[in-house]
């Protein structure tokens, strides 16, 4: 829903979001320790509205920041689908 509104305001919203994911990372996670120390830490899926309101700035941020680095990392290739095939087993030999 915030990536929605962020598109349907972006004239306006894009000020907050390109080139600012440094800020953006660092005010959430100071929110995140702040947090933390309220009693209200995010625990496994469970996330309260202002993280997942920070995360969302995160990403955003984090999108509009590097726009041509999908380009340069891995050379015009494609890895989501080879990140999703992997990502299971590789998460169930961490979590062992």
């Amino acid at each position: 829903m915030l990536g929605a509104l962020a598109r349907w305001s972006w004239p306006t919203a894009e000020r907050l979001f390109r080139g600012r994911l440094l800020v953006w990372l660092a005010a959430y996670l100071a929110g995140t320790l702040l947090l933390g120390q309220a009693g209200l830490a995010i625990t496994g899926n469970a996330i309260n509205t202002l993280s997942a309101t920070g995360l969302a700035g995160v990403v955003l941020a984090g999108a509009h920041t590097g726009p041509r680095l999908s380009d340069r990392l891995p050379r015009g290739n494609d890895w989501s689908y080879g990140l999703y095939l992997y990502h299971g087993p590789l998460m169930n030999v961490a979590r062992a």
